[in-house]
């Protein structure tokens, strides 16, 4: 299928490559318009020269891959090299937008940094096992941090645990909240940091209490009642007595 793709023009494996960084439910066309720098009549020319090898399908002014194979196929297109460039820069231009790409913009910052922890400045921010206050970070660090702060805080609030702990984990290779010069230095963002830590850290304790008592009593009735042994295929009526089942 990459090869296919590669028969399009250069311009529209650009679209094509920034269309495979976004949710894959679709994107409007004037967003991707303005994230490849183009006028929405040049992106929709574009849009329709991919359409013709049948990679994407346009309705009501959003545009999506048609299935996952060209959807992996134009991500293949992009050089591992560029791409944390690309994720990077595809993060800073959803500045503003729909916290619909709240998610989409944490993953992207720290997928890059990950990738390449230079790209975006000294995202490991540890020096002698102390953090560093906010002011030794640049700009773009900061920004990286409080948008995986608001990540977190909306997974949480949609009962993602586990995808909000991620978050988490990622601003705190950043920056640390439990020091006397983050308090000092953005109270508002330490305190943000702080409480989503903490309803987080409840709510998994708490899922796990639950699971775990869950767990316990199936095992006491299993035991009490020998549930094991019975299977839904073994109930079988005793004929001659309608109202009676025996397994």
């Amino acid at each position: 299928m990459t090869i296919v793709l590669n028969s399009l023009s250069q311009q529209a494996r650009v679209v094509l490559c920034h269309l495979a960084c976004l949710p894959s439910r679709g994107v409007e066309i004037p967003l991707l318009a303005h994230l490849t720098n183009k006028n929405e009549n040049a992106m929709r020319s574009l849009l329709d020269e991919c359409a013709t090898l049948g990679s994407i399908s346009i309705r009501n002014n959003k545009v999506q891959f048609v299935h996952d194979k060209p959807h992996a196929a134009a991500l293949a297109l992009i050089d591992p090299q560029e791409k944390p460039r690309l994720f990077a820069k595809i993060a800073r231009n959803l500045e503003g937008l729909s916290t619909d790409y709240n998610f989409v913009r944490a993953d992207m910052f720290l997928s890059a940094y990950q990738s390449d922890p230079d790209l975006l400045g000294p995202l490991e921010v540890v020096k002698a096992g102390k953090f560093l206050p906010l002011d030794d970070l640049d700009s773009t660090n900061q920004l990286v941090l409080v948008i995986a702060v608001r990540a977190a805080r909306q997974a949480a609030a949609s009962a993602a645990l586990d995808l909000a702990s991620k978050y988490l984990d990622g601003a705190a290779e950043l920056w640390s909240f439990d020091t006397a010069e983050a308090w000092k230095q953005d109270p508002d963002l330490a305190m943000d940091f702080l409480t989503v830590t903490a309803e987080v850290a409840l709510g998994r304790r708490a899922a796990a209490s639950y699971t775990e008592k869950v767990g316990s009593q199936r095992s006491y009735f299993q035991h009490r009642f020998s549930l094991s042994s019975f299977s839904s295929d073994r109930i079988r009526p005793t004929y001659g007595t309608p109202d009676v089942y025996k397994a």
